[in-house]
């Protein structure tokens, strides 16, 4: 698979497939070193990049600018990278400076290597049907695999040997505080929902008064939407932290164990207040739930 291979699954997604005879450790220098990326990307012939700026951290900025040779019309787009598993994926968003289709979008690179091949793939998600439709007629597809085949000729010559990457630094000080304020928002989100459904489910009569005992089937829908929340406060967690979104929300999943074992424990000594199931189903799928708020998060396009 030479060519540039171009899908267009679901309703918002274009997927767009090549093979480089080349180490994905060279393709992913290719697509992050701005020395690099000024001799490839630089779509249909006649244009030229003037600006390639590259902040390679998640949380970090990229900015290009290109300029046609003979008109001397200007292009511009940028974004923020989401995650970076060097040399394996980078997620992050895309915005062009004069919007020629609606939202913004984001991409999902992949670089799978076997037997000294690189398999690319990128998954753009974008943020309706038509904007996904209006990308598909513009002919991108063009300027794309014009790109890509630049990109294999640059990966086919004697290209000067690349470092490797460096380790991420630890995060700085600064992100501790913000580490926390995610923490704590996904948290109280997920109290203050679960509560605040309590006592509306209460003044409407659904549940007994409070110091009653429910039914069953009552614990049942009481843990039904706390399942709902506590996944609605992973993805808050992940969606604020500032690196590491899946881990933070892992993270809120822990936190929320001691609750949970806490009212496993209340459950047990006072069996009088409600059926033991109850919080030991809230305490076995904390973690999970928040674990699949972080995981949601990560998919392209964070809502």
């Amino acid at each position: 698979m030479k060519t540039l291979q171009v899908t267009a699954p679901g309703e918002r997604d274009i997927v767009m497939t090549r093979v480089f005879d080349a180490p994905r450790t060279l393709v992913f220098d290719a697509h992050t070193k701005p020395e690099l990326v000024k001799r490839w990307l630089l779509g249909p012939p006649g244009w030229s990049m003037l600006v390639c700026e590259i902040e390679l951290r998640v949380g970090g900025t990229y900015r290009y600018v290109w300029r046609h040779d003979t008109k001397g019309t200007e292009m511009g787009m940028g974004g923020v990278y989401r995650e970076i598993v060097a040399p394996e994926r980078i997620v992050s968003t895309e915005r062009f400076d004069e919007a020629w289709y609606s939202g913004e979008a984001a991409g999902t690179l992949v670089l799978v290597e076997r037997g000294g091949k690189t398999t690319l793939t990128v998954t753009m998600r974008y943020e309706s049907r038509a904007a996904r439709d209006a990308v598909l007629k513009s002919g991108m597809e063009t300027g794309v695999a014009a790109s890509y085949d630049r990109l294999a000729d640059l990966l086919a010559s004697p290209l000067p040997p690349l470092p490797p990457l460096p380790p991420p630094p630890p995060p700085p000080p600064r992100r501790v505080g913000r580490s926390i304020r995610a923490l704590v928002a996904g948290f109280v989100a997920v109290v203050v929902l679960s509560l605040g459904t309590d006592e509306i489910l209460h003044l409407v009569k659904v549940y007994p008064p409070w110091g009653e005992r429910m039914t069953d089937g009552l614990f049942g829908l009481a843990t039904a939407y706390r399942i709902v929340y506590s996944v609605a406060g992973g993805y808050i967690v992940a969606r604020l932290a500032p690196y590491a979104p899946l881990g933070h929300a892992i993270l809120l999943g822990l936190i929320g164990l001691v609750p949970g074992v806490g009212g496993v424990l209340v459950a047990i000594a006072k069996p009088e207040l409600g059926p033991l199931w109850y919080p030991v189903a809230l305490a076995v799928t904390g973690l999970p739930c928040a674990w699949l708020g972080g995981a949601l998060y990560r998919q392209p396009i964070h809502p």
